[in-house]
């Protein structure tokens, strides 16, 4: 995996929403957060990507994620995903947004994300913003929203273009935008996270508008990969070269296969298309003595796989607090 920097803000991009799934089934705020993670993505002018998290998902419910605006999904398939863990959970979206370096983050506030949210915003060492009514990026359209909302005075509001950082003027033309009440709701405070990244939010269910479902979208070729190790069901993958090298085990192969296979983003270079692999044969133990031998192995597979990431999360706050004491 790449060395992750939350302060290196040039090497972010894309707008990223986490799509909650229950019990396999997608839930309604995932779909308003990527209709509007679609209006700020295309106002920066990068690719929307959905995550989901799960164990053999339903396939259609996760393309019908491109037809609310996605064009890439990351389908982090595996047993251990089947059900909200937080620990789980956040250590699979910390690596990939250590990995992929998306720009802007976006969970439902939602039991699950309420939880979710702050331990991830923790660990990559960056600020969230907590039950966001409005979001924005473009200064026009954020000019726009002030005037509506707010009692500040006209020239006031055209006068806006940076903000005071560090005691320097800072371009706020590429910051997200965050607004949500204060005090009690008798105050509107706009935040920004200027010095780190991802920028994340959290959005109350309701309170975005989802789009009209894109069909023929939803049913063309576009980006979901699968990423779940087939010899240690971990998914944690450096790509080096045209090989995937599994992080967890060093399992080495051309493609990222899951049980369902890899399915190629046309155009963007990311993973060559590959055709659909079967899953992996069942395992059978020849008794229970076996069967413990084999959990205990994955087990302690399991466990340093946790040593390594506490190891790494160690080293990256240490990295910052060297950073900042400067």
């Amino acid at each position: 995996m790449a060395e992750f920097n939350a302060m290196d803000t040039a090497a972010f991009k894309g707008v990223w929403v986490f799509c909650e799934q229950r019990e396999g089934e997608i839930q309604s705020i995932s779909y308003q957060l990527l209709s509007e993670g679609r209006k700020l993505a295309n106002d920066l002018g990068v690719e929307l990507c959905g995550v989901v998290m799960g164990s053999e998902l339903n396939e259609d419910y996760v393309k019908a994620l491109g037809g609310y605006g996605a064009d890439r999904v990351y389908n982090i398939d595996s047993p251990l995903l089947k059900d909200y863990t937080t620990d789980g959970y956040a250590k699979a979206l910390c690596d990939l947004i250590m990995d992929k370096k998306p720009e802007i983050m976006l969970i439902g506030a939602t039991n699950l994300g309420r939880d979710l949210g702050p331990r991830c915003a923790a660990r990559l060492h960056t600020g969230l913003c907590a039950d966001c009514t409005h979001l924005d990026v473009d200064m026009p359209i954020y000019k726009d929203f002030l005037r509506g909302a707010s009692t500040l005075p006209e020239a006031k509001i055209d006068g806006m273009a940076t903000a005071k950082v560090m005691g320097k003027d800072h371009d706020v033309s590429r910051d997200l935008k965050m607004t949500r009440p204060a005090f009690g709701g008798n105050l509107m405070a706009t935040i920004i996270c200027p010095r780190f990244r991802p920028s994340m939010a959290t959005v109350r269910p309701g309170v975005m508008k989802k789009n009209a479902f894109d069909e023929a979208k939803a049913n063309g070729t576009w980006g979901i990969e699968y990423t779940t190790c087939q010899k240690c069901g971990y998914h944690n993958w450096t790509r080096k070269g045209n090989v995937y090298v599994c992080d967890t085990c060093g399992n080495e192969t051309t493609t990222v296969v899951s049980a369902k296979g890899v399915k190629g983003y046309v155009g963007s270079g990311a993973i060559a298309p590959v055709a659909n692999k079967a899953a992996a044969p069942e395992t059978r133990y020849a008794n229970a003595k076996q069967a413990q031998a084999a959990a205990d192995a994955r087990e302690a597979a399991y466990a340093a796989a946790v040593a390594a990431f506490q190891k790494q999360i160690a080293a990256n706050e240490a990295a910052y607090l060297a950073a900042i004491a400067k």
